[in-house]
C-alpha cells in the first residue's frame, strides 16, 4: 500500500498496485464491489480503481499496473498501536480504549450485516486506524455476500489459518 494525493485535491490516499500476474488470480473486482456498496465511519472508504494506472519508480522507470484508491489510515494498524500501548501501560490498552474501539468495530460491523456483506478475514491487522485514532475495517479481500437463505455457513475456508 502506498500514500499518495490526488491532482487537485490537499487529501491523502492508499493506492493498492496489483501486479499482472497478481491481478488474474485476484477477486479484486469483488472486493471492490463490496466495498463500494459500505460508507460507515468505521469502514475505510474505496474512492476509485484504475485499470491501468502509469506511474515512475524513482529509478525512472515507469510501470502499469491496476490500482485500488482507498481512504489513508494514517495511523497504521490496530496492533503497532496496540504494541506500543503495552510499552507506556505495561498492560495493552487501559479498558476505556479497548471499549471505544470494540464500539467502533460492533458498528462498523452491524453496518456490513445490514448491507449482507461478511468480511471473512478480521484480525487486528485489518484494523486500522484514521489520522484521529478512530478505528477502520478494512482488507475485504475475502468478504462475501450473504445470501437471503443464509444457512450459518459460507462455502469456502478463506483468511489466516491462524
Amino acid at each position: 500500500m502506498k500514500q499518495a494525493e490526488l491532482e487537485g485535491t490537499e487529501e491523502k490516499y492508499a493506492l493498492k498496485f496489483i501486479k499482472p500476474h497478481i491481478l488474474e488470480k485476484s477477486d479484486i473486482k469483488n472486493e471492490i464491489a463490496i466495498m463500494s456498496q459500505l460508507s460507515h465511519p468505521n469502514i475505510v472508504k474505496f474512492v476509485e480503481y484504475f485499470e491501468k494506472l502509469r506511474y515512475y519508480k524513482p529509478d525512472g522507470r515507469m510501470l502499469e499496473r491496476f490500482c485500488v484508491v482507498t481512504e489513508l489510515a494514517e495511523k497504521g494498524c490496530l496492533v503497532e498501536y496496540l504494541q506500543i500501548s503495552q510499552m507506556a501501560f505495561k498492560k495493552g490498552f487501559p479498558e476505556t480504549f479497548a471499549r471505544r474501539y470494540f464500539h467502533q468495530l460492533i458498528s462498523a460491523l452491524e453496518h456490513c450485516q445490514s448491507k449482507g456483506i461478511a468480511h471473512r478475514d478480521l484480525k487486528p491487522d485489518n484494523l486500522l486506524l484514521d489520522k484521529d485514532y478512530n478505528l477502520k475495517v478494512g482488507d475485504f479481500g475475502w468478504a462475501a455476500l450473504i445470501d437471503k437463505h443464509y444457512t450459518g455457513f459460507l462455502k469456502t475456508n478463506v483468511g489466516t489459518p491462524s
